[in-house]
């Protein structure tokens, strides 16, 4: 999976990554590219930002939904954080809500400082322009 990738360079900067998959995820191209771009951004801000000793990529489909979680044990972010960090023009998850909505999926960023951050997107499987994801 193409996510494997994903990992190397979240590795190289010395934080313990792991992939985890459960459930068939035979699911459309549009769709698997949208988990990977918010996979990647996330990761990138654990990177960047976290401070993170652990990270996680936990992807799965189930009831029709494909489920993208990335978890780190950082030092998460206060909303007076993000809007700091937007003026300062970080704005990454930001940029990609847009594509998120049109997909009709839904995006969840939980974050408390101390306490890590996960980001969360919902994918709903079979249904828009491009056709079901079932066989």
């Amino acid at each position: 999976m193409a996510l494997d990738a994903l990992l190397e360079p979240i590795c190289r900067e010395g934080i313990e990554a792991e992939l985890v998959t459960t459930g068939d995820l035979a699911i459309s191209l549009p769709r698997m590219a949208l988990i990977h771009r918010m996979a990647q951004e996330a990761l990138r801000n654990v990177v960047k930002h976290s401070h993170a000793q652990h990270a996680q990529v936990r992807v799965e489909r189930s009831n029709g939904t494909a489920l993208l979680r990335v978890t780190d044990d950082g030092t998460g972010f206060s909303t007076d954080d993000l809007k700091r960090r937007r003026s300062e023009g970080h704005v990454g998850l930001g940029l990609l809500a847009g594509t998120v909505r049109d997909a009709g999926a839904t995006l969840h960023v939980n974050s408390v400082p101390g306490s890590g951050t996960t980001v969360r997107l919902e994918v709903p499987c079979g249904i828009g322009a491009e056709g079901s994801d079932s066989p």
